[in-house]
């Protein structure tokens, strides 16, 4: 339990290190190690393209890198329920056309309940992406990536499998603060 706790202050320290390294906001989960007695930490890969329609820099951006996956299942007699915490350890991109850095942040909790395991859960998880240098965005737009995830567990709850695409359409989503 103690090596859970450990990854999990590891997985929290790096998202606030990301978040203050791409100037984002952020917010600060305090969980403790009784919250993930049973957790099963995933590190999955994050990849694909999308396009900067709307920002300051209209281009092509590949985005890569790997992302931490905490899940949390608890099953008494019926259903099991999920927990599952993402955060983007390494994930960012490269336009295309201008070379400029898009940082991917943040953190999520999905919480499911499946019927019985074995089981196959999918999601959309949103993240923060922060485009640098002469992309940066104005202070009263954010701009949001959405990544495909899918999490195939075994009988005793073990992820057996783990994919993540990024969500179609494969366009950056600006929004105004």
């Amino acid at each position: 339990m103690r090596r859970c706790f450990m990854q999990l202050a590891v997985f929290m320290l790096s998202v606030l290190v990301h978040g203050l390294v791409a100037n984002a906001a952020w917010a600060l989960i305090i969980l403790t190690e009784d919250d993930f007695s049973d957790a099963a930490p995933l590190i999955i890969r994050v990849e694909g393209d999308v396009f900067n329609r709307d920002g300051a820099c209209p281009e092509d951006v590949h985005i890569d890198g790997v992302a931490q996956v905490v899940v949390d299942i608890r099953q008494d007699a019926g259903p099991a329920e999920m927990a599952i915490y993402i955060v983007p350890l390494t994930v960012q991109g490269v336009g295309a056309t201008t070379g400029a850095r898009y940082l991917v942040t943040g953190a999520m909790q999905q919480n499911i309940v499946v019927e019985a395991l074995p089981t196959r859960v999918t999601f959309v998880a949103p993240f923060a992406l922060t485009p640098l240098g002469q992309c940066r965005l104005p202070p009263s737009t954010t701009a949001e990536l959405e990544t495909q995830l899918a999490l195939t567990f075994d009988a005793a709850g073990q992820p057996t499998s783990a994919l993540s695409a990024i969500a179609v359409p494969n366009f950056i989503n600006y929004r105004d603060k």
